[in-house]
């Protein structure tokens, strides 16, 4: 079994563990892995609807290859809970919002489910701002779109990292 450490670099830390060798590898359904994260955030007072969306993007990011958003995650989260730096039943809030603008306070909730009222309160404007990524290399790009999905003129802001031409 692998076994966590910490490094300490310069001023932070961080996680790092131990490889795992492939033959001592843990394989599990994605659905029994999917509901085992949606209890137990149950279990740290998290409601049904937001632990099954954490536990959703949390086993979504496993299975695209993408460990470091992964179910690893949920011991912070849990711990984040446990020392109150997550709050488990926080409901966003507008701070502020303009005929297509608004700022949305998380108060210290997990970030998945923030984002996802997030863009529920950014969609009941009429407008919502995608971001992702083109490739690992680049910044966001974002596309402001309608509630129908057609793009307007979109809003294009990317930059290379350095060395790509």
């Amino acid at each position: 079994m692998a076994t966590p450490s910490l490094v300490v670099g310069v001023g932070w830390f961080y996680e790092k563990t131990v490889p795992t060798p492939p033959e001592e590898y843990v394989r599990v359904d994605h659905e029994s892995l999917r509901k085992f994260v949606a209890d137990v955030l149950a279990a740290y007072g998290v409601s049904k609807e937001d632990s099954e969306i954490v536990a959703d993007v949390l086993v979504t990011a496993d299975l695209m290859g993408i460990e470091s958003h992964g179910v690893q995650r949920l011991r912070r989260y849990t711990t984040g809970i446990q020392v109150g730096s997550v709050n488990p039943k926080a409901k966003p809030t507008v701070v502020s919002e303009s005929a297509s603008t608004m700022l949305v306070d998380g108060n210290s909730g997990l970030g998945q489910v923030v984002a996802y009222n997030a863009m529920e309160m950014a969609v009941s404007l009429g407008v919502c701002l995608e971001c992702g990524r083109l490739r690992e290399n680049w910044r966001p790009l974002c596309l402001l779109r309608r509630l129908g999905g057609d793009t307007l003129n979109p809003i294009s802001i990317t930059k290379p990292k350095t060395g790509f031409p």
